[in-house]
């Protein structure tokens, strides 16, 4: 069985529209709607004009259910950008 979770916000009298990887298998499938805490707010603001343009961005991908990437996910993601610049095995 393949499952896949998404995220995403709803806002009154806007349809919910879910668009699958190309590769999800065909057949019946099971949605599951519950609703989840409300996430919490930023305690910082940003101090640079770039900072805030930053957290815009974020704000604006969250909004479109856009999942974030976990501070491991990112570094691992980094390491792997690296090995294929770079033969050096300082880097693996």
């Amino acid at each position: 069985m393949t499952a896949l979770s998404l995220e995403t916000i709803v806002k009154p009298g806007q349809p919910l529209q879910l668009t699958l990887p190309p590769d999800f298998p065909q057949g019946r499938v099971r949605v599951t709607i519950e609703t989840l805490p409300p996430v919490k707010e930023l305690n910082w603001k940003p101090q640079t004009e770039f900072g805030k343009r930053l957290l815009e961005i974020r704000q604006q991908a969250i909004a479109k259910g856009m999942s974030l990437n976990t501070t491991d996910e990112i570094l691992a993601e980094i390491r792997e950008d690296r090995r294929e610049d770079c033969d050096d095995p300082n880097l693996r």
